[in-house]
């Protein structure tokens, strides 16, 4: 292998890896304190990898050659050390976030049974308000309206 077939390999390798580590940062920003820590423990051993992949890079520029692949086999090997503990704190989020919406959904099901119950009472007092006046009706159609677009609002800003 050429040197700069090895440098474009192993740039193109360092920034699929920074791609990875800015995506898990978005998600471990929603993370609880636990896989925040189990995270920053991940880091360090992620950036040792970045610094073999650096050193393997700068090693194929000039004559040794055989160092940038050693640096970069070292790296593959590391990684492989990482893979089950990336894959557990993955799996972490994804269970935070699974709980997370569950609870969202639990919520919207209540917020929907209330909204519901609201409907009916408000029902009584409506078909009893348009026997008196269509116009008082029509008034109040449109203060349960805007009220009802103030719960559904109230409802969009629920975590």
């Amino acid at each position: 292998m050429h040197s700069l077939q090895l440098q474009y390999l192993l740039e193109q390798t360092r920034l699929k890896a920074e791609v990875l580590v800015r995506k898990t940062e978005r998600l471990v920003e929603e993370a609880e304190e636990e896989t925040k820590t189990y995270w920053q423990e991940l880091t360090k051993s992620l950036e040792r990898i970045e610094k073999k992949l650096e050193r393997a890079y700068e090693e194929a520029e000039g004559e040794a050659k055989l160092e940038a692949h050693l640096l970069a086999l070292e790296a593959k090997e590391e990684m492989k050390e990482l893979k089950d503990a990336w894959e557990t704190m993955l799996l972490r989020i994804k269970n935070e976030v699974k709980t997370q919406q569950d609870i969202a959904a639990l919520k919207a099901h209540l917020a929907k049974m209330e909204a519901e119950h609201w409907m009916e009472s408000k029902r009584k007092e409506w078909e009893h308000l348009y026997a008196r006046s269509k116009a008082e009706a029509e008034m109040m159609t449109k203060k349960a309206l805007e009220e009802l677009q103030s719960f559904f609002l109230k409802l969009t800003e629920l975590p």
